[in-house]
């Protein structure tokens, strides 16, 4: 009977800290404003690599895989680790809007990597990578003064307006010629 007990003991033990190996819930509670500070740094640097690898990518000719495919993985994390801060509700204003910020960039992010990681880009593929590039750096860019912002502040002024529209900022050439695009 003693035997199985201690078995038990054992089994439990080890499945308690398989849960906390693996990701359990963290006893440490989330400190979202330093949190949103590191997820833009690391989504900066993850835009700088895609900016380097849309410049040096030529329609046609082979490409680094591996670059694209640790660019694709540094996003997905990045993205992962956003789904995991706190509800809007539980942050102030300013973080709110940072995420909603960094969230449009890093999937903007993530499927110009993707794109990049399939193969050689053609014309118009190069064309919506760059759209994408551009997209995410402009929101990652209005999201630095949010993490940055003290904590109960309000978003500045115009915080969010990459959000709304896309291909601002853009020169007109860069979208196609599209003569309806704002430019």
């Amino acid at each position: 009977m003693a035997v199985y007990i201690i078995a038990i003991v054992a089994v439990i033990l080890v499945l308690v800290s398989a849960y906390r190996a693996l990701g359990g819930a963290s006893s440490r509670p989330i400190d979202p404003a330093a949190l949103l500070r590191s997820l833009h740094a690391e989504l900066s640097g993850s835009l700088e690599n895609l900016q380097a690898a849309l410049s040096a990518a030529v329609p046609g000719a082979p490409h680094d895989d591996d670059t694209a495919r640790a660019g694709r993985r540094r996003t997905a994390a990045i993205q992962q680790t956003l789904d995991g801060l706190p509800p809007d509700s539980q942050l102030d204003d300013a973080q709110a809007a940072a995420r909603a910020l960094l969230i449009a960039a890093t999937e903007d992010a993530a499927w110009a990597w993707r794109m990049l990681e399939a193969g050689p880009p053609g014309p118009g593929l190069a064309q919506a990578m760059l759209v994408l590039c551009e997209h995410a750096a402009r929101c990652c860019a209005e999201a630095g003064p949010l993490v940055n912002a003290t904590a109960g502040g309000e978003p500045p002024d115009g915080a969010g307006d990459a959000l709304l529209e896309p291909g601002a900022g853009l020169p007109v050439e860069q979208l196609g010629g599209a003569a309806d695009v704002k430019a």
